[in-house]
């Protein structure tokens, strides 16, 4: 619970100084006007790139989420800009602190270089699934 609370708490800290706005008015500029492959995979490693620096899936999506939602209103449907933007901070990890797996390399499991080793080709896997896989999903669906 303390944990919860505190990422909860760092993602409401960025939003109240600010910083969450600065960082999303300028990342605004880069987007396109409507959506396209390069819409999708702009925001899926604008969310992995954040969850690199936050590292809490928890932190992440407080931050992420409201600022790309915003950035998106009206482009996307928000069912698929919200699926994207989780895919992209839940669906990968690189080093332990990004994800529950910390806890295995706490207990001397395996080393960070093990997580690395899997961690950056499933950054690309990521990419793939979420622009080929659940895009083609969601069309099906009508959400795209």
């Amino acid at each position: 619970m303390v944990f919860l609370t505190a990422a909860f708490a760092i993602g409401g800290v960025l939003k109240e100084a600010g910083i969450a706005d600065v960082l999303f008015q300028r990342l605004a500029q880069l987007f396109p006007g409507s959506f396209s492959l390069g819409y999708a995979v702009l925001v899926l490693v604008i969310a992995m790139a954040m969850h690199m620096l936050l590292g809490s899936n928890v932190t992440t999506m407080s931050v992420v989420a409201p600022g790309l939602m915003a950035v998106g209103a009206g482009v996307v449907a928000d069912e698929a800009l919200l699926l994207l933007i989780y895919l992209g901070i839940c669906g990968h990890f690189v080093l332990p602190f990004h994800y529950v797996l910390l806890l295995g390399e706490g207990d001397g499991c395996y080393t960070s270089r093990h997580m690395i080793r899997f961690g950056l080709p499933l950054t690309l896997v990521t990419l793939f699934y979420g622009l080929f896989v659940y895009m083609s999903w969601w069309r099906i669906l009508g959400l795209l």
